[in-house]
C-alpha cells in the first residue's frame, strides 16, 4: 500500500466521496467478501467532498451499519475534521478511528498509525480491507 500511496500523481479537481463510498460496499458485496471476516475501509481524503456532499455522510452511516469498520485519515490541514469523524466508526475519536497528516510527506507515520488502529479492530486477524482516496474525482497512477 504505501508503494502505491507514493505513486499515485492528484491532479486536482473535485472530490466525490459519495461515489467512492458506494463502490466500496460494492465491493464487500461481491464475491471477494469471506464471511465472517471482518470488513475494514481505510478513507483517504485531503479535504472535503466537492460533489453529492449530502449524501456522503448517509453513505458512510450505511456502510457502518452494515457493520463496516471505517477508518479516515485526513492529509494536509485543509481537511475537513467533521469529514474524517463522520467518515470512521465509533467512537470517532481523533488519533483513534481517524487521523491527521498535515502533509503527504508525513502520511508513512499516519499510515502505521491506522494500521494499528485496524488490527486492533481486527483484533489480530486478516480481514476484507479496502482503502478509499477521496482526494480528487479522478486521479491516475
Amino acid at each position: 500500500m504505501e508503494l502505491r500511496l507514493n505513486t499515485l500523481r492528484f491532479p486536482g479537481g473535485n472530490t466525490n466521496t459519495f461515489q467512492g463510498l458506494q463502490r466500496m460496499r460494492e465491493i464487500f458485496r461481491g464475491p471477494g467478501n469471506r464471511p465472517p471476516v471482518p470488513n475494514v475501509a481505510l478513507v483517504i481524503t485531503d479535504g472535503q467532498p466537492t460533489l453529492s456532499v449530502g449524501q456522503t455522510q448517509p453513505e458512510a452511516q450505511a456502510a457502518q451499519n452494515e457493520g463496516i469498520g471505517m477508518y479516515s485519515l485526513g492529509i494536509t490541514n485543509s481537511v475537513n475534521e467533521a469529514t474524517l469523524r463522520y467518515l470512521s466508526s465509533q467512537p470517532r475519536q481523533r488519533d483513534r478511528n481517524y487521523f491527521i497528516s498535515p502533509g503527504f510527506d508525513q502520511t508513512r507515520r499516519r499510515l502505521v498509525d491506522v494500521l494499528s488502529a485496524v488490527c486492533n479492530f481486527t483484533g489480530g486477524r486478516t480481514g476484507n480491507f479496502v482503502v478509499l482516496i477521496a482526494c480528487t474525482e479522478v486521479f491516475q497512477s
